[in-house]
């Protein structure tokens, strides 16, 4: 669920803000806050949203 989560949270991510930031970017910015909650998840971090 969260690797799903996560495709579709960089797909709407790169869909809204393309005229501002070329692709690289938006990557490295969709992939850091992948990372940042992979790390909040694992430690407990917060109140999942589903």
């Amino acid at each position: 669920m969260v690797n799903a989560a996560e495709g579709s949270f960089a797909e709407r991510l790169a869909e809204l803000i393309p005229e501002a930031l070329k692709a690289s970017p938006v990557t490295a910015a969709a992939q850091t806050l992948s990372e940042l909650r992979s790390h909040l998840e694992r430690d407990q971090i917060g109140t999942p949203t589903g």
